[in-house]
């Protein structure tokens, strides 16, 4: 029996070991390495990852640590380009790493993990809509006709700019924080304890079930379902 045991204990050791992978340390060399790709609109972030957007011809650079950039890598399906580290591979920097990734349009972005995607500059297109799942964050300055934003877990969606309809949705104890984005008809759900900033010119749609606060701007008229105990409430 205790040779079972020990062989049991050897084999959950290993699974761990592989499944949390291998950590590779930053040499602390500055590195820049860029990388081809195709025409896009969608973009899927996995994993620790920090990425920077901008509005331009399609393309792709790397800046950290010499030896990590080998590890980012980049698969491209049809209209979507997906970011992430190799498997099994954990990296710590010594040098600021992120993914600088340009795309003529973006009409799709999702992160998952715990990365956290920034825009550079004001993004323009058709509809956009944003994805977060884990503990990450999206930071994005947008002028764009419909703007979606889901939030699943503990992440933050920081919205700015301008547009004629926003919907977020929030399932768990992530935030939306979107004052600064000049919304004509908003709609907010929230399922759990998340918090939503928003602003609405016209009219206001808000469903919450749980703990969750709706704060809002704007001279809108409101509509309002809460089960629990959750609060929508006007600010100046």
């Amino acid at each position: 029996m205790r040779s079972f045991l020990v062989l049991g204990l050897s084999v959950l050791l290993f699974s761990s070991c592989k499944f949390m992978g291998r950590r590779v340390r930053g040499n602390g060399i500055h590195g820049s390495e860029q990388r081809t790709v195709r025409d896009f609109n969608r973009l899927e972030v996995s994993g620790d990852i920090d990425v920077v957007l901008a509005q331009g011809t399609p393309s792709v650079r790397i800046e950290g640590d010499q030896n990590l950039l080998q590890y980012v890598e980049l698969d491209q399906s049809g209209s979507t380009l997906r970011v992430h580290l190799r498997r099994h591979i954990n990296i710590s920097t010594e040098n600021e790493f992120k993914v600088y990734v340009t795309g003529p349009g973006f009409r799709s972005v999702e992160v998952t993990g715990s990365g956290d995607v920034t825009g550079s500059g004001r993004l323009r297109g058709e509809n956009l809509k944003l994805g977060l799942t884990g503990s990450g964050s999206v930071t994005l300055d947008v002028d764009m006709p419909r703007v979606r934003a889901e939030v699943t877990g503990s992440g933050d969606a920081r919205l700015s700019g301008a547009t004629r309809t926003f919907e977020g949705e929030i399932n768990g104890s992530g935030n939306i924080s979107a004052f600064g984005l000049m919304s004509e008809d908003t709609k907010v759900e929230i399922h759990g304890s998340g918090d939503a900033e928003v602003f609405a010119s016209k009219q206001l749609n808000v469903d919450i079930a749980g703990s969750g606060d709706v704060a809002y701007k704007g001279t809108a008229s409101v509509n309002q379902s809460v089960h629990g105990s959750g609060s929508v409430r006007r600010v100046n």
